[in-house]
């Protein structure tokens, strides 16, 4: 909801006037809320896309790391043999 309430980062209270309260209290966070509801009511965004709990995010991450891992383990048998090459390169002494 950041584009609706300023939040710097460090704490979700708002401190105006002297007087505290939390950002979920204020206007701009309700308007927000009901732009995002008619975002999904019309379709163009996911319900699912707010809801995350720690198994998601975990699966995510693991899945994200295979991916990535992909195309060093596709690239590194057409490349071996120059990494052997400089290896013994390295190791004749002359």
């Amino acid at each position: 909801m950041n584009p609706f309430v300023y939040n710097d980062g460090e704490d979700r209270l708002i401190r105006d006037d002297g007087t505290v309260s939390a950002a979920f209290t204020t206007p701009e966070w309700r308007d927000g809320l009901r732009y995002m509801n008619r975002l999904v009511s019309e379709g163009l965004l996911d319900r699912e896309s707010s809801v995350q709990d720690w198994n998601q995010r975990e699966l995510l991450k693991f899945s994200l790391i295979i991916v990535a891992s992909v195309p060093v383990l596709a690239i590194y048998p057409l490349v071996q043999k120059y990494f052997v090459r400089g290896v013994m390169i390295g190791s004749i002494k002359g």
